[in-house]
């Protein structure tokens, strides 16, 4: 019976699975083996501190050179073919000298005080400053047009 007995109380004992070893059991061998392991493999690795995270030093480099060159050439070559649809500024240069002549004319021969003048000459007078005006009218239109394409060159 004392076998029997003995018997059942090592077998419970080896069933009972939520035993917590007692660290004063290990031997102290073991746990110099322990402190060991953890100092082999788990060195703590002191860092250094780098101060050139805070530094702020923008020193532009050979390839912001390059970069910056290849935008402006970009610019450049956008402009030179916008420009070259600007087909009417010449015709517009020379009609705009052609009209300032004509108004330089008219103002002469307002400026004239010995002659009076007639119904019909300040009709002609009015049809010729109509005139201009009509012309001058369209070439806002297009020097307008032309602006506008110039400032889409600037700001891309």
């Amino acid at each position: 019976m004392l076998t029997f007995g003995i018997l059942g109380i090592l077998s419970t004992r080896a069933q009972d699975s939520t035993r917590i070893k007692d660290s004063t059991r290990l031997g102290k061998a073991s746990r110099k083996k322990n402190k060991e392991y953890y100092q082999e493999n788990y060195k703590h690795v002191r860092r250094k501190f780098d101060s050139t995270l805070f530094t702020n030093i923008n020193v532009p480099t050979t390839s912001d050179y390059a970069e910056d060159l290849e935008k402006v050439y970009q610019m450049l070559s956008r402009a030179s073919l916008v420009t070259e649809s600007f087909e009417q500024l010449d015709d517009i240069d020379s009609h705009l000298e052609q009209e300032d002549s004509a108004l330089n004319i008219l103002k002469d021969r307002m400026a004239q005080n010995d002659r009076t003048f007639n119904v019909q000459n300040l009709q002609m007078f009015n049809m010729l400053l109509d005139a201009l005006e009509q012309n001058v009218q369209v070439y806002t239109h297009y020097l307008n047009q032309y602006d506008t394409a110039l400032d889409g060159v600037r700001k891309a």
